[in-house]
């Protein structure tokens, strides 16, 4: 599986999984269990990005990526096209508008709620490397080779020239040139002479200053501040004794700190091109520089830290780790000082450390925050000294150990408030489970024979699995314990040392793996349940449905089904014309497609039910709604169909689509669907429509032939749909019907969102795109 992160509002885990291919599916952080999913795009996933405010993920493929809504498991209209590989992306703060940058030479900006193209592409003279947006979202910064160019979002056009970092000033011939409609060395033509851009070294998104007003360009020893709406030059050129490797705008302020790869740091004043008290010398290089207090204070850090008052450049002496780099905590109140062997809690406001110095017996590679501010998480690895495996552990904002041994954590429980630490005492490993709240230990040691290799918490942090490393005679061994008492649970079953743990989602059941045979077993008394089957390594791909009642076991075009409260197998093997990928299940369904033929199937018997679908562009990401008991398939340009899960009969005509892609939104109890057709070739506007998910027709008025935008509640109750001929309304997605009057808007609504309880909606137009308009989403009367 692929690395796990938090979305940003830290109530689910994003998780990557290649058990049938590539996944992706988010799990809830209170239960452990998925939210929905999977998420599967339409290629091979290079890369997958968060959009700042956590609603959006985006998967990034070689040459096209998609948007998946985060909070519905949805795809988020057609594939983002480009004529040659992604090679930078850019979401802004507000996550609304999502910027690519490709080989193709061109930098494309996107809508995430529609995930539909805004304008015409933004073409450079190469492809583009890098980009990033202002704080505001009204600009955008992008690279091509040495040459950067600053962009107004609203129209597309570019407000600077496009010129090389080796010229530092037109020559007065060009400026005449270009005056009178001619180019400067073979560049596109711009609109006024404006101030070189050269590339920033560092991202795009960081050249800019807090508050967007101002951004930074570099040219080797060279920076220079702009006007961030205009791209014109303020003060003077500011030269650095060194190459440039660090530069900041001081917050609110129109100072400059620089740091180089000669080890020296400096403020500098933009306006007149001066440096601002004593360089800030390092013996080595300068691995972080950075504002803090409101740009008070200005930090530089390599093997030690360095202070200076930012207005005076005088040195602010304090006794602190060595640092690497730092972690803000949720709050913002505090931040974590990462040094090579050692991280210090630091208050933001003063500066000043909260209390001790964490120490580590190696270096630190990793170090969180919990979601409550409260806790410190670091992962460290042993040096070439301190010989061993890596060592998680937890620390109080004082820097005091949480596991009053200190001893390294291996695990944490789902809720945070159980801790498994481990020590050799007598040659034996021996754990303890920990109560992190009172800080006190969780019943007796629990003691191994071997070294323990791997440890895992059920989803309900009930209960614990533990694995001991083969050795010698000592074949290895699987432990069951009860994590709230830390007392063993019944006999572990016999036979050779599983080599792969998995809970089922609900915690219920365990499946024990070696190289040859699969084992459930009950996790609260340690028995097997069902006998044994055989698998073939690596070539057996198995895992539970989302709801812990089946397991799969997936061998080239064979699938199996167990049931994992019986242990029982179900039917015969289910077998395909090729691997089936992906496979969704649904209420005593499943659902495979295999070279673009779907199959649904009885869970409970291992039978097909109803005859295959067949799709020979491929499939949209099908999926079940109404509790399971309709499912639904869309292809690549090509009718979306309703299915009854029952029977596999088809529910009513085909949806129509003539388009390349398809959005699909059910709504809240799942009687609805709604559909949003998008045609790639831009020279069509999207289609929406409402259906009737029980008889497959079209329900209520909702027909939109030239959408200029939509949204949807969180609850699914109500669709905003805007129009290119018409007023923007309401919809109602149980009945079809609009809800209140047309909103009140003369041009297209362009943007439209509902707040987190779908009782505002929020739009924009063409009438003024700087606007927003705030609106009842029960009525469509105006707030």
């Amino acid at each position: 599986s692929g690395v796990p992160e938090f979305t940003s509002d830290g109530k689910a885990v994003v998780f990557h999984r290649f058990s049938h291919g590539e996944e992706t599916w988010l799990i809830d952080v209170s239960t452990g269990r998925p939210a929905f999913g999977p998420m599967q795009p339409g290629f091979p996933v290079v890369r997958r990005i968060q959009s700042p405010d956590g609603k959006v993920l985006l998967f990034l493929g070689k040459q096209e990526a998609e948007l998946w809504d985060a909070t519905t498991g949805l795809r988020l209209g057609q594939p983002l096209v480009h004529q040659g590989a992604i090679v930078g992306s850019a979401f802004t703060r507000d996550g609304k508008i999502l910027a690519t940058g490709g080989e193709d030479r061109t930098v494309r900006l996107w809508e995430t709620a529609q995930g539909k193209q805004l304008g015409e592409p933004l073409r450079h003279d190469g492809p583009v490397v890098d980009l990033g947006f202002a704080p505001t979202g009204k600009t955008l910064l992008t690279r091509s080779g040495h040459v950067v160019r600053l962009w107004d979002v609203a129209t597309g056009k570019p407000i600077t020239g496009p010129l090389p970092d080796e010229v530092l000033s037109p020559t007065e011939a060009q400026r005449q040139r270009a005056a009178e409609g001619g180019e400067i060395g073979g560049d596109p033509l711009f609109p006024a002479p404006r101030a070189p851009l050269s590339h920033p070294v560092q991202g795009m998104a960081e050249a800019f200053s807090p508050d967007g007003r101002f951004f930074l360009t570099l040219a080797k020893e060279t920076a220079r501040l702009h006007d961030a709406a205009s791209g014109e030059p303020v003060g003077k050129a500011i030269k650095h004794p060194a190459p440039i490797t660090h530069a900041l705008i001081r917050p609110g302020g129109r100072s400059i700190l620089l740091a180089s790869r000669d080890g020296t740091a400096r403020l500098w004043d933009a306006d007149r091109g001066e440096p601002i008290g004593e360089p800030m010398r390092h013996q080595g290089p300068v691995s972080r520089a950075y504002f803090m207090a409101d740009g008070k204070i200005a930090v530089t850090a390599g093997q030690k830290v360095l202070k200076v008052d930012a207005d005076t450049g005088r040195p602010i002496p304090e006794e602190q780790a060595t640092v690497g780099g730092r972690v803000a905590s949720p709050d913002g109140k505090t931040y974590l000082a990462i040094g090579k062997d050692s991280a210090q809690v630091m208050d933001l406001a003063s500066g000043k450390p909260t209390g001790k110095v964490m120490k580590h017996q190696g270096h630190v590679e990793h170090a969180i925050f919990s979601p409550d501010s409260q806790i410190v998480l670091t992962w460290s690895r042993p040096n070439q000294v301190v010989k061993g495996r890596p060592v998680t552990r937890l620390w109080d904002l004082a820097g005091k150990p949480i596991v009053p041994e200190g001893g390294p954590v291996l695990a944490v429980g789902p809720d945070g408030k159980a801790v498994l630490s481990a020590a050799v005492i007598d040659g034996a490993e021996e754990l303890q489970l920990w109560d992190t709240v009172q800080g006190k230990s969780l019943g007796p040691r629990l003691r191994h024979d071997g070294v323990v290799q791997a440890v895992v918490f059920s989803p309900d942090g009930k209960n614990l699995l533990t694995r001991t490393k083969p050795a010698g005679a000592n074949k290895g061994q699987v432990y069951f314990w009860d994590s709230e008492m830390g007392k063993l649970r019944g006999a572990p079953p016999e036979g050779k040392a599983a080599q792969e743990v998995v809970f089922s989602p609900d915690g219920a059941r365990v499946l024990l793996r070696t190289a040859t045979t699969a084992v459930l077993c009950d996790p609260t008394t340690g028995k097997k349940v069902g006998d044994p089957f055989k698998t073939e390594g690596v070539k057996t791909q198995t895992s539970f449905s989302p709801d812990g009642k089946l397991l799969v076991a997936v061998t080239g075009k064979e699938i199996r089904l167990w049931s994992a409260g019986t242990g029982e197998a179900i039917g015969k093997p289910l077998v395909h014309e090729a691997n089936p990928f992906p496979i969704v299940f649904g209420e005593k369904r499943l659902f495979t497609v295999a070279q673009n033929v779907g199959q649904l199937w009885d869970a409970e018997k291992g039978e097909a039910v109803g005859k295959p679908v067949r799709y020979p562009n491929g499939f949209q990401p099908p999926a079940f709604i109404r509790d399971g008991q309709v499912l639904v398939t869309a292809g690549r340009g090509a009718p979306t169909r309703l299915w009854d899960a029952r029977t596999g009969e088809a529910i009513g005509d085909e949806i129509p689509s003539e388009g390349t892609g398809q959005a699909l939104v059910p709504g809240g109890d799942g009687k609805s669907l709604l559909t949003v057709t998008y045609f790639g070739d831009g020279g069509r506007p999207s289609e929406v429509r409402l259906w009737d998910t029980e008889k497959g027709k079209p329900l209520g008025e909702l027909a939109e032939k030239a959408c200029s935008s939509w949204a949807v509640d969180p609850q699914r109750r109500h669709a905003l749909v805007g129009s290119l001929t018409g007023p923007a309304r309401l919809w109602d997605l149980g009945t079809g019907k609009a809800v209140g009057e047309p909103l009140g808007h003369k041009e297209p609504v362009r943007r439209a969102e509902f707040s987190p309880d779908g009782k505002v909606l929020a739009t924009r137009s063409d009438e003024d795109l700087g606007k927003v308009w705030l609106w009842n989403a029960a009525d469509g009367k105006p707030l």
